[in-house]
């Protein structure tokens, strides 16, 4: 099985279909079927190297299989020590700068005294000790997207990302209300446009965490310009996106092809899709028309719901003529004579 998880932070954008990382590293394990690991690669390799450290995992695993745990314990750590030797012997005959000094070299020393550790007792020491990467951390604001994530997936409601360069937050909030109190039409701001949405601020560094949760690629850029704003359908799913706090009216539009979309996804009633034509269509005539048909295909549908309805109601209300003439012949009811 192959799997992979984030725990330091660096930044991965998606800018005109090429993937921009900056900062982070990467570190490789080699587990047993229970997380046990066996041996481990720090920072990126080469494809011949990374291809040389499985086939020695493998080999060590086929080794120690079916031993005793102690047995497995003494000849797992006693490989990575013969590793250690053998980069010593390299570096003393070569005069290299590798050995117990590099990366690899170092990740033997480790494994030789931690021998089939669980991967959550390695990879901080590999990450921050080896690689000298900070692990990342819950963030408050990481926590406060997964709490709206939660909200837009509850509700059905579309998302607005706002990926920004500022340590947390609360830093942008002046130009995030000054964006809000930006008219875009002659009677409404964007805030008229926003209610709808689920609105996600997140420090640009940890949208690679997003983008894990959410199950998604980076998001797209069209440039290297932050803010980065990201119009989403409810399971994080991208629509659209624009860059840079004076951008307000293509923003506008983005929010309002997301608000198409979102009343396509999960139509209201038809007066609140005729309202939202009317509003909409005035950032394209062609968002008013997809909402038009559609209003008009949903009244249909009330119209058909209504009807079913009432009739339903006159069934219940008709009198049932088999119980009334039941009633003469019920016993103890003396027949009458004249």
């Amino acid at each position: 099985m192959s799997a992979f998880q984030q725990v330091g932070n660096f930044e991965v954008v998606n800018v005109n279909g090429q993937l921009q990382k900056n900062g982070g590293n990467v570190a490789g394990y080699f587990c047993t079927p229970r997380g046990h690991v066996l041996h481990a690669t720090a920072g990126p390799i080469p494809p011949h190297e990374l291809l040389d450290a499985a086939k020695w995992a493998v080999q060590l695993y086929h080794e120690v299989a079916g031993k005793t745990k102690l047995e497995q314990l003494t000849e797992v750590s006693l490989a990575h020590q013969q590793a250690v030797q053998a980069r010593v012997q390299n570096w003393q005959q070569h005069h290299a700068r590798r050995g117990l000094q590099s990366n690899q070299g170092r990740v033997h020393g480790l494994l030789a005294k931690i021998p089939l550790a669980l991967l959550e007792s390695v990879y901080k020491p590999v990450f921050e000790e080896i690689l000298n990467e900070r692990t990342g951390v819950g963030s408050p604001s990481l926590e406060l997207a997964e709490r709206q994530l939660a909200l837009a997936e509850q509700s059905k409601r579309p998302l607005l990302f706002v990926l920004h360069t500022s340590p947390n937050n609360g830093d942008i909030l002046p130009g995030w209300q000054n964006m809000l109190a930006t008219p875009v039409l002659k009677k409404a701001t964007l805030k008229a446009l926003v209610k709808d949405f689920v609105v996600v601020p997140l420090p640009v560094k940890e949208l690679p965490a997003l983008s894990q949760r959410l199950g998604q690629p980076p998001y797209q850029a069209p440039n290297n310009t932050r803010p980065l704003f990201v119009v989403a359908r409810s399971d994080g799913t991208q629509l659209a996106a624009s860059t840079g706090w004076h951008n307000v009216r293509e923003l506008a539009y983005n929010l309002a092809g997301g608000t198409v979309d979102a009343i396509k996804q999960n139509p209201p009633a038809a007066k609140t899709i005729r309202d939202a034509a009317r509003f909409l269509g005035q950032f394209d005539p062609q968002f008013a028309a997809a909402l038009t048909g559609l209003s008009l295909e949903k009244a249909e549908q009330e119209k058909a719901e209504q009807e079913k309805a009432a009739r339903d109601k006159s069934d219940r209300v008709q009198p049932d003529s088999g119980k009334v003439a039941m009633a003469d012949s019920l016993p103890g009811k003396l027949p009458t004579s004249k």
